[in-house]
């Protein structure tokens, strides 16, 4: 599982739980117009921001 904000891999159960690794997290926390989300079509993965 990857983050959805930067994609590297999550290590940790509770990152994988929030979908967000620690750093990105906590800059999310502090601007939460940043909010990313992971949007799955068929055939393709992409990200879109939403705020």
């Amino acid at each position: 599982m990857e983050c959805l904000r930067c994609g590297r891999k999550l290590k940790d159960k509770k990152s994988m739980d929030r979908k967000y690794g620690p750093t990105c997290w906590r800059k999310i926390q502090e601007e939460p117009d940043l909010i990313y989300h992971a949007e799955i079509t068929e055939g393709d993965d992409h990200e879109t921001r939403t705020g």
